[in-house]
């Protein structure tokens, strides 16, 4: 039950496998696409499984993007 498993249109989550949804209640809304760095609305689906796509989410969510991209620029 401590292992979670994310795929891009499925998840096990606590032992329960279930489809994603897309909830504006969960803090994230559709006109400032503070969403689009992990999710792609067109194909309804989780995009970190794209190692490019998890780089940027990992980048965006350390609070140290401008500076990380300073350093790579």
């Amino acid at each position: 039950m401590n292992l979670n498993v994310f795929g891009p249109k499925k998840a096990i989550i606590n032992g329960n496998l279930g489809e994603w949804e897309f909830s504006e209640l969960a803090g994230f809304k559709k006109d400032n696409k503070q969403f689009d760095h992990f999710w792609s609305e067109g194909d309804s689906k989780l995009t970190l499984g794209d190692f490019k796509a998890l780089v940027n989410f990992l980048i965006t969510n350390s609070g140290k993007k401008e500076a990380i991209e300073s350093i790579v620029k």
